[in-house]
């Protein structure tokens, strides 16, 4: 450990750390030979823990082949140490048979979890190393695994320590992606191990030959080995051994230098310490270098190198690891060896390698790699044939997409062409399911090239492209491909698999290319009637609802989604009577039938709860969440939003509305600071689900809460430049009759016929009554902005008359409002004041404070007395800003500073009481300080009345 002292004192402060209980992943980075290896086992050594080790192999092995080999260690030591894996051990024979019966299958998480659960039981047996060498030969699978190993190791006393060569690391390699996986998780540790300086490799020069070397010898072997210390002791050792070496007044010198060179390589050093060996040693070391860098001595003994090998344990070229197994000292000697074996001889020797392993029933990718490389190419492509599906089934998918290609590569043209376009099928699914899209679109290409006399394989490699080019992002080339694939499905008697194709492919039609969609709708429902298939047919049906229902054909959309379910339920198509019903509520919603919407959405959530669809059945209440906020019901539209969102089972779309709800409502109540964080996860959400009307009235809630803080912006110009780029819908209804009345009462002429624009091309196309009062309502308040309050009344009034039959308090509450400023600014006094009556009362009774007290304000500038028309309550509010006289005089002593104990004192009341009132007063307020309620009881005008002491 010559000048390694930084090094060890780091890989022992984690050792230190994990026999602590703070486990951790250890990167041990470096070239080959600069001894990172010895390093790690002589760190590990000086610990109070266990030590155990697994080593990837440069010759093919199993997938996950070092992470077995430690479990096998440690079961060595603990027969019956993985028992605490329970109904996990079948999954975990999978790599371990010696454990008993295998599973049949199990799921990439299942076999990583059984994994993580082994590795947990060698964590509490005690503190440990689990020292992983050589990762640069690992198998994908193992370098995938190690990820997730890092982040439980930190909960015990575990230490994964992982050496590998970091010139060796190509673009690509696994262990890139482990490191960029770390390193995003914040769990990136990594220790380099760099070549020796020129003290230490003269130290360690000295260490192996005896004595120090003289000045020539010592900068030759500076020069030679660029500090790498197994070329150190590889070539003083050769020098030594060779007696090649003199003693001087100086040091060790040559002996005649012009005749005896140092050696320029490793090769050369090892080349030089192996002249010695007998014929019979020679031939059991080509065959040792042929087997790898670890093997089984009989395995090198089979091949016809019995006689050798005791030479060679003897000379120290090879060491017994364990009984029965060798190796040699580093690979990097290994690799000397074999580059000097003769072509003949080496294919020689791993043909007989190749048939030993076969006969021993070894890994079958290991018995491939010696039959490539003794040019078998015949006998080695079965054997990549069973390695790839071998890695399949321990879902190894780089693995076993190598080998696959592998197979494909020596496959001869025109020879067994069905067997060949299997196994290119299968590479194409391995390549998908480790995300290789390029490689697997390669592999599906080009298997519907070969197959295009066989419809039913050409139609199947068509369906998996269009998968593929959809994880690409590549829209048109899926459609197409799924088309495709209908075409050949229908030719080949396939109805079933063609309908499911042109459905899939309707769907990416929808919003560009509607006409073309209905098409395929149609004919997918011809084929699902012919394939005897009500539950596709019922889908067709469906989606067709949906598709007219974008078009503002609300009846056909009815009649169509009612034939949908009905089919669904006559067969029982649980899944299909859900989406069924949900399609009936959105179409009933979007249309503003929000009686209707609620009862089939009700029955909806109902029917998920007897089939226990939880959430299925959250997505459904959450949906009945939103029609409640149109039908006026907040209170109890917030109950089921917010059990909704507290339900561990709703998914994303689910909490997307059940926020957006509970944003509205405290929006329309007043309570902005509530509002913009939950509208905003909503936002933020429907995003990510693509729920473009989520998105879209959340946006508005956002806006209106800005508009009641006077955080005046450009968001209502937006609304209506966005309405024109989306396909018209009834939720844009609203905001853009809200925006029309903004704007109208700031002046804004341009944006108030920017919405009457807007609005126009949305009830052109969908006429819902909630479209067509908006229309009226936006003439309306165009008609105010350019001072004609007579057509400005009738319009409002015809916006009423339209919007008679919406069961939609707060939008009609809105309208009343706007009606009554027009009707007064008409000079129909006693019409303006009852529809400021009616408006006041149903905002007042949803505790949409806000819009109550501007409506107040409205008859106040009638010059009504607000007490008379509307109640001392309401003229208390109007002055006070909802406040009752206890909680005002209480913010006027919170406004100067005084604490409340010093409020209680002032008022004579508890401290209780006042900390009561301060409460009530944050909440009317929607403030959650104290300062904070002063700024905003200025911006009121509330702190204008003196006579606070």
């Amino acid at each position: 450990m010559i000048g390694r002292d930084r090094e060890l004192a780091e890989i022992r402060a984690a050792v230190a750390a994990a026999e602590a209980g703070e486990g951790a992943l250890l990167l041990l980075a470096g070239e080959a030979g600069v001894g990172k290896t010895r390093l790690a086992e002589t760190a590990i050594s000086a610990g109070n823990v266990e030590a155990l080790q697994g080593i990837a192999s440069q010759r093919s092995a199993a997938p996950y082949a070092p992470i077995a080999a430690v479990l096998r260690d440690f079961l060595r030591r603990s027969p019956d140490g993985l028992a605490g894996v329970g109904a996990l051990q079948p999954q975990l024979a999978m790599l371990l048979p010696e454990l008993g019966p295998r599973a049949e299958s199990a799921d990439r998480e299942t076999l990583f979890e059984a994994i993580r659960q082994a590795f947990e039981a060698i964590a509490s047996a005690g503190p440990t190393v689990v020292f992983l060498d050589d990762l640069q030969w690992a198998d994908e699978a193992t370098l995938e695994l190690l990820s997730s190993l890092a982040a439980a190791a930190e909960e015990w006393p575990l230490l994964v320590l992982c050496a590998y060569r970091n010139e060796e690391i190509p673009r690509g390699h696994g262990l890139r992606r482990l490191r960029t996986d770390l390193r995003r998780s914040g769990r990136l540790a990594e220790l380099v191990v760099e070549p020796l300086d020129p003290a230490s490799t003269v130290a360690l020069a000295t260490q192996v030959l005896g004595r120090e070397p003289g000045p020539t010898l010592r900068a030759a072997l500076v020069d030679r080995t660029q500090g790498v210390p197994f070329f150190i002791e590889e070539l003083s050792g050769a020098l030594r051994t060779g007696s090649l070496l003199v003693p001087t007044e100086q040091g060790l010198e040559l002996a005649t230098a012009a005749a005896v060179p140092i050696p320029e390589t490793i090769r050369d050093a090892v080349r030089l310490r192996s002249d010695g060996l007998s014929p019979a040693g020679c031939r059991a070391l080509q065959a040792a270098a042929a087997a790898g860098t670890r093997f089984d001595l009989d395995l090198v003994a089979a091949v016809g190198a019995d006689e050798g090998l005791a030479e060679l344990l003897d000379h120290g070229l090879l060491v017994e690891s364990e009984p029965g197994r060798a190796s040699f000292r580093h690979d990097l000697a290994r690799e000397a060896v074999y580059a000097e074996v003769p072509w003949p001889r080496r294919r020689a020797l791993h043909r007989s390698l190749a048939e030993q392993l076969d006969a021993r029933g070894a890994e079958p990718g290991l018995v491939a790699e010696h039959w490539v490389a003794a040019a078998e190419h015949e006998r080695a492509r079965p054997a990549l044939v069973a390695a790839a599906r071998r890695y399949c089934e321990l879902h190894a998918y780089r693995d076993a997409a190598a080998a696959g290609r592998a197979a494909l590569e020596l496959w001869p043209e025109d020879q067994d062409e069905p067997a060949r376009l299997v196994v290119l099928d299968e590479l194409g699914d391995c390549a998908q399911l480790c995300g290789e899209f390029a490689e697997a679109v390669r592999a599906w290409e080009e298997l519907a090239e070969s197959a295009r006399d066989d419809l039913s394989r050409l139609a199947e490699a068509k369906r998996k492209l269009a998968t593929v080019y959809e994880l690409q992002g590549a829209a048109p080339r899926a459609v197409a491909a799924r088309l495709e694939a209908a075409d050949a499905f229908s030719k080949c008697g396939r109805d079933a698999d063609a309908a499911t194709e042109r459905l899939l492919a309707s769907f990416r039609l929808i919003e560009e290319e509607p006409a073309t969609a209905r098409d395929l709708l149609d004919q997918a429902r011809d084929d699902a009637v012919r394939a005897g298939r009500t539950d596709l047919e019922s889908r067709c049906l469906r989606e067709k609802g949906f598709l007219v229902r974008m078009e503002g054909r609300f009846d056909d959309a009815l009649d169509l989604t009612r034939r949908a379910l009905s089919l669904a339920l006559e067969g029982n198509h649980v899944e299909d009577i859900v989406e069924s019903y949900w399609v009936l509520g959105a179409i009933l919603n979007n249309w503003g039938d929000y009686p209707a919407a609620q009862s089939a959405l009700q029955d909806a959530a109902d029917f998920c709860r007897a089939h226990n669809l939880e959430p299925d059945e959250q997505f459904c209440r959450s949906c009945v969440g939103v029609v409640l906020w149109h039908r006026g019901a907040w209170d109890e539209a917030e109950e089921i939003s917010r059990d909704v969102l507290a339900s561990p089972a709703t998914s994303g779309p689910g909490r997307a509305h059940g926020l957006e709800t509970l944003g509205l409502i405290a929006a329309a109540r007043g309570k902005t600071a509530t509002a913009r964080p939950l509208l905003r996860q909503s936002v933020a959400i429907g995003r990510e689900h693509g729920m473009v009307g989520t998105v879209w009235i959340s946006r508005f809630g956002l806006a209106l809460a800005d508009e009641l803080d006077s955080k005046i912006d450009t968001q209502w110009n937006d609304f209506v430049a966005s309405s024109a780029d989306e396909t018209p819908n009834n939720h844009h209804a609203p905001p853009l009759r809200w925006a029309a009345t903004f704007a109208a009462r700031r002046g804004d002429a341009a944006l108030v016929h920017a919405c009457a624009r807007a609005t126009a091309n949305l009830a052109a196309i969908f006429a819902s009554a909630e479209a067509l009062a908006a229309l009226a309502h936006a003439f309306g308040e165009v008609a105010l902005a350019e001072g004609d309050s007579s057509r400005a009344a009738e319009q409002f009034e015809q916006a009423l008359e339209l919007f008679r039959d919406v069961d939609s308090p707060f939008e009609r509450a809105h309208i009343q409002m706007r009606a009554g400023v027009a009707l007064a600014a008409a000079g129909e006094r006693q019409s303006a004041v009852d529809r400021l009556v009616e408006a006041y009362r149903t905002f007042r009774k949803l505790g949409a404070r806000p819009f109550a007290r501007q409506v107040a304000g409205d008859l106040e500038a009638l010059g009504e007395r607000v007490d008379r028309r509307l109640g001392r309550l309401a003229a208390r509010e109007l002055e006070n800003g909802g406040l009752t006289r206890r909680e005002l005089e209480i913010l006027r002593l919170v406004a100067v500073g005084r604490t409340n104990r010093e409020i209680a004192r002032d008022l004579f009341l508890s401290p209780r009481t006042v900390e009561m009132h301060v409460r009530h007063m944050l909440s009317k307020l929607d403030c959650r300080s104290r300062t904070e309620a002063t700024s905003k009881a200025h911006e009121l005008g509330l702190l204008e009345t003196t006579g606070t002491r």
